[in-house]
């Protein structure tokens, strides 16, 4: 199973471009490869088929607008069932994704250093260019995933005062979420649509509470807004860190029949079926060149493992 994070054509680091995509469904279907929807691969392993070699489902996660504008029409285009997994919250406020927040506010300031408090440490940042300001950014985002969501909010509410830069409402285009809208549009045609959690939080950093919520109300607002709803659930970040046996309980609770994360690896018929493997799904994310792609598709990543496995790498 693929991921993507959005396709744009213009902000390539923001996803990946509409013609490489279309490069590699092509091949795809030229070489007759099975394009499958998330929800026929959940269906056919939890009934114990195993998906035949050449067997490829594609997710994107979070619901950018520039899929609905570019990315939606590629898929339609070659026939391929793809699933996005919605950040709700984001869509009903018209809001921003708060790692989006992060990259604006560094590219608009005019300061060339920085220092936050981050719960019990304080990160200090400098920057001279655009190349160290973009390094800067990539430390901040990940300082911000691992620290509890009352000190990653703290933080994000200080920065745009520390950076000297006002902070729109709603976001630059290339930042928008989709649409409800735009949603049931690109689902009338043929994607389906998952849930992502209300605001895209690290749920192993959130309450008990919040987790919950996060899980279930994301379900409630797909369910409520189009029927072309899938019941998986898809973790944000999706690194084994990110979850646990507690979100996999809630994801249950809700009604969802399992989750993706974002380890990479293949879905199999005997991991799927054991414990709570439904609930932690493994995806591959979509490869920047074409080359990674054929490894993926082909099975070469799956001989790569074991002999990393064989030699203890």
């Amino acid at each position: 199973m693929f991921r993507q994070e959005g396709l744009c054509p213009v902000y390539a680091r923001h996803g990946h471009s509409a013609e490489g995509l279309a490069s590699c469904l092509a091949l795809l279907r030229r070489h007759g490869y099975r394009l499958v929807s998330v929800a026929d691969l959940f269906r056919e392993l939890r009934e114990g088929i195993r998906p035949r070699p050449g067997t490829v489902a594609f997710s994107v996660d979070d619901g950018y607008r520039d899929f609905c504008r570019v990315g939606a029409s590629v898929f339609q285009r070659y026939d391929c069932p793809v699933t996005v997994f919605l950040v709700t919250g984001v869509i009903d406020d018209r809001g921003w994704f708060w790692w989006d927040t992060v990259e604006y506010l560094l590219g608009q300031t005019a300061c060339s250093q920085m220092t936050l408090p981050l719960g019990n440490e304080v990160v200090r940042c400098e920057w001279k260019n655009g190349r160290e300001r973009a390094g800067v950014a990539v430390t901040l985002l990940n300082a911000l995933k691992r620290v509890k969501e009352r000190d990653r909010l703290s933080a994000l509410a200080q920065l745009p005062a520390l950076l000297r830069v006002h902070l729109p409402d709603r976001p630059p285009n290339r930042f928008a979420s989709m649409t409800w809208d735009e949603v049931r549009q690109c689902a009338a045609a043929g994607v389906t649509f998952g849930p992502h959690t209300v605001t895209s939080p690290i749920l192993s950093r959130t309450t008990d509470e919040q987790a919950e919520f996060e899980i279930q109300e994301s379900w409630n607002r797909v369910r409520a807004e189009t029927s072309a709803c899938v019941p998986v659930f898809c973790y944000p970040q999706g690194d084994s860190w990110s979850f646990s046996v507690r979100e996999r309980t809630f994801a249950r609770r809700a009604g969802l029949v399992g989750a993706l994360s974002a380890v990479p690896g293949y879905a199999t018929v005997l991991e799927f079926n054991r414990d709570d493997g439904a609930y932690t799904l493994p995806r591959f994310g979509y490869p920047d060149d074409r080359f990674s792609f054929v490894q993926v598709v082909t099975g070469v990543e799956r001989v790569k493992a074991r002999v990393r496995r064989m030699f203890g790498a």
